[in-house]
């Protein structure tokens, strides 16, 4: 009886350990998935003045394994944040004023305009075609690298 008791407890310690280990390298996949699909993200962008380009980067999301590729911003958005002064300056000088004819509204993100297109401007997917090819693959990598955890944790134990 005595055996029984001292596997279960083994038992027991194995399946409190492996949810750590799991997380911590459900953690870096993740990670490290997020930052490779960021920089395929910035190799398909469109470089003018490499603004949009410069504006993808990956954000820690608010769940604990939660990860987002951003791109846009404050960089690309005319009148904001590092847009260039000169090109600024003659939006606001147009008719139309900031939005320049693509949405008449205000200020507008162009990361936006070049992925979906605007008035008079074809789009250029540079985000979501990349993100939609990606995808699956990334999927299946971080389930190889959980059910390795797993194993590993199994193994260990």
């Amino acid at each position: 009886m005595a055996r029984q008791n001292a596997s279960v407890k083994r038992f027991q310690r194995v399946m409190a350990s492996l949810p750590k280990e799991v997380e911590a390298r459900a953690l870096a996949v993740i990670a490290a998935q997020a930052e490779s699909l960021a920089a395929a993200i910035r190799a398909a962008a469109p470089v003018g003045t490499g603004a949009l380009r410069g504006s993808v980067k990956v954000v820690k999301g608010k769940r604990p394994l939660s990860f987002y590729v951003v791109a846009g911003g404050r960089a690309t958005t005319p009148g904001r944040g590092t847009f260039g002064g000169e090109f600024r300056d003659a939006l606001a000088k147009s008719p139309r004023g900031l939005a320049a004819g693509l949405t008449g509204q205000g200020l507008y993100d162009y990361a936006r305009a070049v992925e979906f297109g605007a008035a008079g401007r074809p789009p250029e997917p540079f985000f979501f075609p990349v993100y939609r090819k990606l995808r699956k693959p990334m999927k299946r990598y971080l389930a190889e690298q959980c059910a390795a955890a797993l194993k590993k944790g199994f193994d260990n134990a």
